[in-house]
């Protein structure tokens, strides 16, 4: 088999649903490597920092949701209790910003 030396010569020797199939796996491989190489501790908590204000930016819109329904309960008038939705509305609320603050108390301080 003669020497191939350019990607015409390689598409036409190989058919291009091989060669497009050959260049994807070689892309893969070469981000594999680079994963590989960059230190882990680096790729781990670039994204924790990220996420840990978005846990707390998230409870504290729960907690915000679910002080604001039981003031209103408080302030207006005692029927909204009796109401299925929003009952339902606020103790999803709250559920949330409490699941919101485990997630935070058992994370990792950094």
């Amino acid at each position: 088999m003669a020497e191939v030396t350019t990607i015409k010569e390689v598409a036409v020797s190989v058919g291009h649903r091989q060669l497009r199939a050959m260049a994807t796996r070689a892309a893969f491989i070469q981000v594999r490597r680079n994963i590989s190489q960059a230190d882990s501790r680096t790729l781990r908590y670039c994204g924790s920092n990220f996420m840990k204000a978005y846990v707390m930016t998230t409870g504290a819109v729960f907690c915000l949701l679910t002080l604001a329904h039981i003031w209103r309960v408080i302030a207006e008038e005692p029927h909204l209790a009796t109401e299925p939705w929003y009952v339902l509305i606020t103790v999803a609320s709250a559920a949330l910003c409490l699941w919101a603050l485990r997630l935070l108390w058992r994370s990792p301080r950094s």
